[in-house]
């Protein structure tokens, strides 16, 4: 099994800096290892594999495609954007033709994961792990999230006062909205990137002999699900693992962070990794949680800790 990596394929829609996407993928890397199963997957940059595996003239022709596809998306459906009031803008969005219903099936899923310039200033480029990690834009992302399902015209200026320690409280709605649509803009250019390979059959054109799954399933493709039935619309980058007591014994389970956070869950940190070459190559992706403060998982009490059986679950037996 080869999975594609498209974090480099939709990063010039999303805005993720390159080095973040580096990261991820390395990340993914060194799970396969952890898992022992980097015989029978293996994970590719998709860009790279697109660019060895097409004919020139083919690839060539991306760009070209691309472009048209964003011009007329952003020329039909701008119109009918209001960045202060979703809820309406993607009702009619989503009614008007196929490429509408995309467009809103987009927003709602890369909303949470467009990197906002907005947010986090120009600066991030020259000093990312603490622009991205600092805890004040975290809370007020956290607060951006809760304000998608609310119609922002119809506050005051100064009523959204989420974290006033971070921005002018009279700024937030202006914020909140500027970030709404730096994720619109996001979803144009994912869906033209999305539309331009399915127009050009990349996949099939390196690979003629490929069975493709995909956790978007469009018309005509394969839909592979990769959550339970209750949580269908939750895929990994949304979620978060954590443990629950289920009478004597621990229970893995995922949820979303704000799930989590809103219910008073107790993080659990990484701590007491040196930052010397060895543990940043050993630990990998665990090193880079411990330095941004990320909770390696939640738990919903601290009596987990104290069930025989819970290191089952933190352990890896080959």
């Amino acid at each position: 099994m080869t999975v594609l990596a498209d974090g480099f394929k939709y990063n010039r829609a999303c805005g993720t800096p390159a080095a973040l996407v580096a990261e991820y993928q390395q990340g993914l890397q060194f799970w396969l290892g952890q898992l022992n199963v980097d015989d029978i997957v293996s994970i590719i940059d998709y860009e790279d594999w697109v660019s060895d595996g097409l004919e020139e003239h083919t690839a060539g022709e991306r760009e070209p495609i691309f472009l048209n596809y964003y011009s007329d998306i952003s020329t039909r459906f701008e119109p009918l954007f209001d960045p202060s009031n979703l809820a309406e803008s993607f009702a009619r969005i989503a009614s008007l033709d196929d490429i509408g219903n995309q467009l809103t099936y987009t927003y709602w899923s890369i909303v949470t994961s467009t990197f906002y310039k907005s947010l986090y200033g120009e600066i991030y480029e020259a000093n990312l792990a603490r622009s991205y990690c600092d805890d004040e834009k975290q809370e007020l992302y956290i607060g951006y999230t809760l304000s998608l399902n609310q119609v922002l015209a119809r506050h005051k200026s100064n009523s959204i006062n989420f974290f006033q320690n971070y921005i002018d409280p009279k700024l937030n709605t202006d914020l909140f909205i500027a970030m709404r649509r730096e994720a619109w803009e996001a979803a144009i250019r994912y869906v033209a990137i999305s539309l331009t390979d399915r127009k050009l059959q990349v996949i099939r054109r390196v690979r003629p002999d490929a069975l493709k799954l995909t956790i978007h399933g469009k018309k005509g493709e394969l839909h592979f699900l990769s959550a339970t039935k209750k949580h269908v619309a939750m895929t990994a980058q949304h979620s978060t693992g954590g443990l629950s007591l289920n009478g004597q014994t621990a229970k893995v389970n995922f949820k979303y962070r704000l799930e989590r956070e809103a219910n008073g869950e107790i993080p659990v940190l990484l701590e007491n990794l040196p930052d010397t070459p060895y543990h940043r190559d050993y630990y990998g992706p665990l090193w880079l949680m411990q330095h941004s403060d990320q909770p390696l998982m939640y738990m919903s009490e601290v009596d987990v800790t104290k069930i025989d059986s819970v290191h089952k679950f933190l352990t890896h037996s080959a």
